[in-house]
């Protein structure tokens, strides 16, 4: 019996499933403490209220009903998670279900409003158009080795601005909203076959419920009991094998690539094609479902069958933050608490490897027992904060990714929803402790940033201009001028080595994650203040860390290329905001969304062509292992 036990303990899954509980535990937990924190009158309400979410109302008709609008979420969720995993199963990181899932909506919007095609058409439509998208990452990643992320962070705003564009064709006369499904073509709107009936009426319950979870085991045996998913994850594993193997890994990537991005593209049809949204064409920032669906995949242990649950809690909780008391907190304190959980995830290898050690310590002990053996001032403060917060913060990395050999990419990712979350409360907290009739995320400083304005000659001059060059100038003698930056790129580049002639290679990777979170932090603060006098924190920063990461691959991980890069990129940007005050461009009579697409589809088309030779430090995301040479 006993023997039974020691098995299912050290059984995988099983170890997978009590980490993930255990995370949500935690991260409930510290959730609590927040709002003990924020208010604790209403603590104990508000975390009841999340958990229950459409426990919430008495009426057994009512719980249904919103029970499932949970559902009709979830599918799309569900979609995107699967999207993500898929790809990261086979050695590729899918931050593109974003823009496949926009490309999915307008494809499938505009078949269903422009076309007035039936709803399995316009299914079929957003499949493909979303395996398109994701075969050009792919294509870019096999021939011409563009790093799947910079493609994937281009192609999503891309996507975003060219679904603008086709879905403004289609939009109400009086709102920036697409036209109805009901009003304008009901053939469009996915079947029920009676499901909604279970569920008090739920004109949105469609058949996308149980497709998506066919979906998902389907995606399970194909990695799982297939030749093709055999190969496509030996491909992964190691692409040059595969290829010595006869395998034809350059036709894998793309694959593997396509149907992750058909994924996410049917997840914006299993919504949009249930009359729940309408599009807008204005909005000015990528959809968080696809990034919300790198978090569901790796809750649910990046497991197929794991996904299905994970995006159901995700977006349980996400609901059930809506039903909190607004006068003591915001609905985006169910956002935080997603977040910390999907932080905490990243432990979930040191807790396994916890759980082994414990159980051969005590497989050990039981043996043993058997055998017996100023305006400057003002600057300076601020700058000095963003510095300070942006440190502290990224120890959140440091600690999970350096000592507990974490995965970089949750990790990341959960420190994204977590920075904003975070935001969000404790400044909705502020303004609500100052007024309480003021529950916005917003923070006005127009007085404060004119601490950061010169006037020299007529020219406004923004300290934050010098700041930038400084650390640019600062990071290249760093980098390439100093003994310290020299043996931070070493164990960039080969930590074994640098270990073996005395390099603590821990310290140096504490060194440069602190390093990254001071220039993050200043990256913060720069980007609210140089052109704005007001910010809400609902809208975080609208990709730009993404974008950042994207800079840094464009730029080959030089600072001057990168300085370069971000040149060329804020040129093209900015062209997209005051192009209308030049008579030859406004002539043109071009939408704004195309000069928007513009710094994107410059760097894809320059990446093409320059990313075959493109080299990233080798050790680059890989956790360091003192033992492995």
């Amino acid at each position: 019996m006993r023997q039974e036990k020691s098995s299912l303990l050290r059984n995988k899954g099983f170890q997978s499933l009590l980490a993930s509980l255990l995370c949500i535990v935690l991260g409930l937990l510290i959730g609590y403490i927040v709002l003990l924190i924020i208010n604790p009158a209403g603590a104990g309400e508000a975390i009841r209220t999340i958990v229950e979410n459409f426990l919430y109302y008495p009426s057994a008709a009512a719980r249904l009903r919103y029970l499932g609008n949970t559902l009709v979420k979830t599918a799309p969720l569900l979609m995107c998670s699967l999207s993500v995993l898929f790809a990261y199963k086979v050695g590729l990181f899918n931050i593109g279900a974003a823009g496949q899932y926009v490309i999915g909506a307008g494809a499938s919007l505009y078949c269903a409003l422009g076309f007035g095609l039936p709803w399995y058409v316009c299914l079929l439509a957003a499949i493909a158009a979303g395996a398109v998208l994701g075969a050009i990452s792919g294509l870019l990643k096999a021939y011409r080795n563009v790093n799947e992320v910079i493609s994937c962070i281009m192609l999503n705003w891309i996507s975003l601005y060219l679904v603008n564009a086709l879905l403004s064709q289609v939009k109400e006369t009086a709102s920036p909203y697409t036209f109805t499904l009901s009003s304008t073509n009901p053939d469009a709107i996915l079947p029920s076959l009676g499901l909604g009936a279970l569920f008090s009426d739920n004109q949105y319950v469609t058949i996308a419920i149980p497709l998506t979870v066919i979906v998902a085991v389907g995606i399970w045996v194909l990695l799982e009991k297939t030749k093709l998913g055999y190969e496509l994850r030996a491909t992964g594993c190691n692409k040059f094998a595969a290829k010595y193997c006869g395998m034809k890994e350059k036709r894998n990537i793309i694959l593997t690539m396509a149907i992750a991005g058909g994924l996410a593209g049917m997840g914006a049809a299993t919504l949009f094609l249930t009359g729940f949204e309408q599009w807008q064409v204005t909005q000015s920032a990528v959809p968080a479902m696809g990034f919300n669906g790198i978090a569901a995949a790796f809750l649910g242990g990046l497991n197929p069958i794991g996904a299905i649950f994970s995006s159901y809690f995700i977006q349980h909780i996400t609901n059930g933050g809506a039903y909190v008391d607004k006068t003591m907190y915001s609905a985006q304190i169910s956002d935080l608490i997603s977040a910390l959980i999907i932080y905490l995830c990243g432990f979930v290898l040191f807790f396994k490897v916890f759980m082994n050690s414990r159980l051969d310590r005590r497989d050990e002990k039981r043996r043993a027992k058997e055998d017996r053996p100023g305006s400057f001032v003002v600057v300076l403060l601020t700058v000095l904060a963003s510095i300070l917060l942006g440190m502290i913060y990224s120890l959140l990395l440091a600690v999970a990714a350096v000592n507990f050999k974490a995965d970089q990419t949750l990790v990341g990712t959960a420190m994204n929803l977590l920075g904003t979350a975070a935001a969000t409360v404790f400044v909705k907290a502020m303004n609500t402790a100052a007024d309480p009739d003021n529950v916005s995320s917003t923070i006005q400083y127009l007085d404060g940033r004119k601490a950061f304005l010169v006037n020299i000659g007529g020219f406004e001059f923004n300290w934050c201009m010098l700041l930038a060059v400084i650390a640019l100038v600062i990071a290249y003698v760093v980098l390439y001028k100093t003994r310290f930056g020299l043996r931070l790129c070493a164990c960039g580049e080969h930590p074994q080595a640098a270990d073996s002639v005395g390099i603590n290679v821990y310290r140096m990777r504490y060194a440069g994650v602190l390093i990254s979170g001071v220039l993050g932090g200043l990256g913060g603060i720069v980007y609210i203040i140089a052109g704005v006098s007001e910010w809400k924190f609902e809208n975080g920063v609208a990709g730009f860390g993404f974008l950042a990461l994207a800079v840094m691959i464009f730029g080959q991980w030089k600072p001057t290329r990168i300085a370069l890069a971000a040149l060329l990129f804020g040129f093209f940007r900015a062209l997209g905001n005051v192009y209308s005050g030049f008579d030859l461009l406004s002539n043109l009579n071009l939408p704004s969304s195309v000069y928007n697409m513009l710094p994107y589809v410059i760097s894809l088309v320059v990446l093409a062509f320059t990313s075959q030779k493109s080299r990233a430090p080798k050790a680059e995301g890989i956790p360091y292992d003192k033992g492995q040479r």
